[in-house]
C-alpha cells in the first residue's frame, strides 16, 4: 500500500532541493505509484509525472528529455527542483504548490487573485478542480502516512479474531446448510 521503493534516492533529492522526503515519498506514490515507466494522456512522464516542456523548452531537446524521464534518478532532480521552485512562487504554502503541481500554477494563481482564503484548508476545500482537491488531500495524508511509516512511530490496530464460539457456530451454520442441500438434493432425485 504505501511503497518505500527508490527511498536512498529520495532522501537525496529531497535534501538537495530542501524538501521533505515523506512528501516526495507521497507525491511519488500519488503520481505514479511508483511506476517509473508511467506515462500520462498529457505525455507526463515517470516517478513524479514530469512533462518534458517543464525542464526545457527547446523542441529539439525533449525528445531526448522525454526519454530521460524514465530514468527514475534523472525524473526526482527535476520534479524535487520543480516542487521547490513552487513552493517557492506560492510563499511556501503546501495545499498551494500540491494544487499547482496537479492542476498548473497559472491557475491556481487566478483562484488565489479571485478570492482569498482564511486558512489552507479553506484554500483546499474550496480548489474548483475537484480531481485536485482529491490529489491535494491524497498527498498530504500520504505525506503524513510516510512521516510515521519511516520515523517507526506509526501505530497499527490488532487485528480482530474471532472467538472460539464464534467459529464454533459458524462452522456449525456451515454444516446444517450442507445437510438441508443434501436432503433437498436427495428428495428431488426420489421424486424423479
Amino acid at each position: 500500500l504505501y511503497p518505500r521503493a527508490y527511498e536512498r534516492l529520495v532522501r537525496r533529492h529531497a535534501a538537495v532541493s530542501r524538501l521533505d522526503p515523506y512528501l516526495v515519498m507521497a507525491l511519488i506514490r500519488q503520481e505514479s505509484a511508483f511506476n517509473p515507466r508511467a506515462t500520462s494522456p498529457s505525455n507526463a512522464r515517470g516517478l513524479m509525472q514530469i512533462l518534458p516542456s517543464t525542464i526545457t523548452c527547446s523542441r529539439h531537446y525533449q525528445r531526448t528529455v522525454a526519454r530521460r524521464l524514465y530514468t527514475p534518478a534523472y525524473n526526482m532532480r527535476y520534479g524535487c527542483d520543480y516542487m521547490r521552485k513552487l513552493l517557492k512562487q506560492f510563499d511556501g504554502s503546501l495545499p498551494e504548490a500540491l494544487a499547482a503541481y496537479n492542476a498548473g500554477p497559472t491557475r491556481v494563481s487566478q483562484w488565489l487573485s479571485a478570492q482569498s482564503y482564511r486558512s489552507p484548508e479553506e484554500f483546499v476545500e474550496s480548489i474548483p478542480f475537484p480531481g485536485t482537491r482529491v490529489y491535494v488531500k491524497a498527498v498530504l495524508r500520504d505525506q503524513a502516512i510516510y512521516h510515521q511509516m519511516m520515523r517507526g512511530s506509526a501505530q497499527f490496530a490488532e487485528c480482530q479474531t474471532r472467538s472460539r464460539s464464534a467459529r464454533g457456530s459458524a462452522n456449525t451454520r456451515r454444516r446444517v446448510r450442507s445437510r438441508h442441500r443434501a436432503g433437498r438434493l436427495s428428495a428431488e432425485a426420489a421424486a424423479s
